[in-house]
């Protein structure tokens, strides 16, 4: 403001004229119109029928007040901590994906899908980026909530098997989710080397 001021012209009746349309300007500049919320992701983006999940919301806009399910039984809830949600699957809910909105006074976000399934789930832990150095699986059948940091992020787990059993691996992201991500799936041995691999479903 002072730069731009500096070159005003020297007459005082122009000066103060646009001394005042600078101060409006800057009042207007101040003002930020409202908008309807906007969450990109969920994380995790499901939950085990029967638990109560705390979910963390990407929000880079204008906040939500509220939530809006498509299954009455789920009961999703802000958090008192911003950014956080807590859902709540009771044991009697039905399996299936269901759809969030999320709504302030200006709007409602689009749609994000939530998985209420059977399996236990548990969330990834960072540092698992190396194969060698994966995150522990407690037990086989279970849903991992992971999510992707940046460009090539890689997120690797490890189990135990027994000789004759078979792995099933699925990932949920982009067909279930409806995320961007253009990912790769993997199963190695023990020595590192790919068993079976997995770049287009």
């Amino acid at each position: 403001m002072a730069k731009i001021r500096s070159f005003l012209f020297p007459c005082p009746r122009q000066r103060d004229a646009t001394a005042i349309v600078f101060s409006l300007f800057g009042i207007c500049c101040g003002w930020v119109p409202a908008a309807a919320p906007e969450v990109s992701s969920l994380f995790p983006s499901g939950g085990q029928r029967g638990t109560t999940t705390s979910v963390q919301l990407h929000a880079p806009g204008a906040a939500p007040d509220r939530i809006w399910c498509s299954q009455a039984k789920l009961k999703a809830a802000l958090s008192t901590e911003p950014g956080r949600m807590t859902v709540t699957i009771p044991s009697n809910a039905d399996f299936g994906v269901y759809e969030l909105r999320f709504i302030n006074q200006e709007g409602v976000s689009a749609l994000r899908r939530f998985v209420v399934g059977a399996l236990p789930e548990i969330n990834e832990t960072e540092p698992n980026d190396l194969w060698n150095k994966p995150q522990k699986i407690p037990y086989p059948s279970i849903v991992v909530n992971g999510q992707h940091q940046s460009t090539g992020d890689a997120d690797s787990f490890s189990l135990t098997l027994r000789r004759g059993q078979t792995v099933v691996a699925a990932l949920m992201a982009n067909r279930i989710l409806g995320g961007l991500q253009d990912a790769v799936l993997q199963i190695l041995g023990p020595e590192g080397f790919i068993i079976a691999q997995n770049e287009d479903d």
